[in-house]
């Protein structure tokens, strides 16, 4: 299990984008969302998509093997 978050305070909606699905992720309080997956491994290829936008990389990622405009 892997808990994904991103704070997100003017957000209405976010979604991550993993293994090529999209899951809504629940607000946890205080500008945050969380969400806990299964399956979700170190190195898997994943970003977040606000409101319906695009999908963007997770901010605090350390790694970013296609540079800091492709998936985390």
């Amino acid at each position: 299990m892997h808990d994904f978050e991103l704070w997100a305070p003017a957000a209405s909606e976010v979604h991550l984008h993993l293994h090529g699905r999209r899951r809504a992720m629940p607000a946890a309080g205080a500008g945050w969302w969380r969400l806990d997956v299964g399956g979700a491994d170190p190195g898997d290829r994943y970003g977040f998509s606000l409101d319906g936008g695009p999908v963007r990389p997770d901010p605090r990622s350390a790694h970013q093997p296609e540079g800091v405009h492709a998936l985390s």
